[in-house]
């Protein structure tokens, strides 16, 4: 009788095993598609150009009708939103690589 219920508490033991490594690696997954997604936006703003891309020779010139405030807005923008998809990036890439440990919500991303 006794060795009936070993095999049945090693037979739970592997079953469980088994469950926690498959959520393992579904949460592994899961974190590895958020760093992905986080690294394209990352590349994404890196290849956006500025609204003018001769925005000083136009300036100097009169031509332009972005003012060097404007463009200055919409760098510092940029790089807000770099700095949060990077962070968010090797947040999850930890996260995939340790799917067993707590990951804190995001923050909200910069305006």
């Amino acid at each position: 009788m006794r060795n009936i219920y070993t095999y049945q508490l090693l037979v739970m033991t592997f079953a469980l095993a088994l469950w926690g490594g498959g959520r393992l690696k579904q949460r592994s997954i899961a974190f590895g598609l958020q760093a992905k997604y986080h690294a394209l936006q990352v590349q994404e703003l890196l290849d956006t150009n500025l609204p003018d891309p001769n925005w000083e020779e136009n300036w100097y010139t009169g031509k332009s009708s972005l003012s060097p405030t404007e463009i200055a807005d919409f760098l510092r923008s940029r790089d807000n939103k770099i700095k949060h998809h990077t962070s968010m990036h090797y947040k999850y890439k930890h996260a995939e690589s340790w799917p067993w440990l707590w990951v804190s919500a995001d923050p909200p991303p910069p305006g």
